[in-house]
């Protein structure tokens, strides 16, 4: 069955609040799904978003993208494949809108060659990473620094609990991974977003909505651009933990070993999804 576009999608998680006030309004008058040009107006009227100048949405059927690298290429062309109601690829698009400079250079490690490729998927240490960040990527903006090892060592009780009052003040997370993006119009336990923890002065978490994606932007750019960017840069974070981020977070909840878990696990790289693979729903 073919998925409903649903215009209050993102007034109902406070994952979505990085998303621009244009483009909200553009979705809550939205009464079916866009296809690739409305997208691209979208991001053209938004007037924080500067850098889709050399970039398009288009048709995902109307693209050659059966060869390996496919997709790869064609985004590095400024064409970006979206295929319609779909809505992975209309959470793609909208971190898109945003996070341009990031995403334009997630797809670059994808071209890059690496000489370390994993023999499990054929990619490189680079690649890993940058296809679990696209996937299920947030990055962690925070002044205090105790707060930031909290996550480093997995101490989820006393950062989600015992330092809850100091998170609203001192930390702040936006979830750039549209897979997770998509997932969380459902929310479930099990949920883990891959982190690159950013340390900044508090003037950073002062800054307006637009100036903070920014900002956001160009540091994951230097982030991501690292020459030793691997899965093990990439923090898991239990985001259902986040104040108001999932119902009922009381002590049971945050007692869940299974979801805030305290040791890492090797993670699986995802595979770049084929038109059947990606969720369509």
């Amino acid at each position: 069955m073919e998925p409903r576009f649903e215009p209050t999608v993102l007034e109902r998680h406070p994952a979505y609040d990085f998303i621009s006030e244009s483009v909200r309004r553009r979705v809550r008058a939205q009464a079916s799904w866009p296809d690739p040009d409305t997208l691209t107006a979208w991001a053209h009227e938004a007037g924080d978003i500067t850098h889709l100048n050399d970039f398009r949405f288009v048709d995902w059927a109307e693209q050659a993208l059966s060869a390996p690298r496919a997709y790869e290429r064609c985004v590095d062309s400024g064409k970006i494949p979206t295929r319609p109601r779909n809505w992975h690829d209309f959470m793609n698009a909208l971190v898109w809108m945003h996070f341009p400079r990031s995403k334009a250079l997630l797809n670059r490690i994808q071209l890059d060659a690496d000489l370390d490729k994993d023999r499990r998927n054929g990619r490189g240490r680079r690649q890993n990473a940058g296809a679990h960040f696209d996937e299920c990527g947030a990055v962690v903006l925070c002044d205090a620094p105790h707060l930031l090892e909290l996550v480093r060592a997995l101490r989820w009780a006393e950062l989600f609990q015992r330092r809850r009052a100091e998170l609203h003040l001192h930390f702040k997370l936006l979830l750039v991974g549209h897979g997770l993006l998509d997932l969380l119009r459902a929310p479930h336990r099990g949920l883990v977003a891959k982190a690159l923890l950013l340390p900044c002065d508090s003037a950073v978490l002062k800054l307006e909505a637009a100036q903070l994606r920014r900002h956001s932007d160009a540091a994951l750019g230097r982030q991501l651009s690292s020459p030793t960017l691997s899965t093990a840069s990439l923090s898991p974070m239990p985001v259902l933990g986040l104040p108001g981020w999932f119902p009922d977070q009381d002590a049971a909840f945050y007692a869940d070993a299974d979801y805030f878990r305290t040791e890492r696990r090797v993670p699986l790289t995802p595979a770049r999804q084929s038109p059947s693979s990606r969720s369509s729903q």
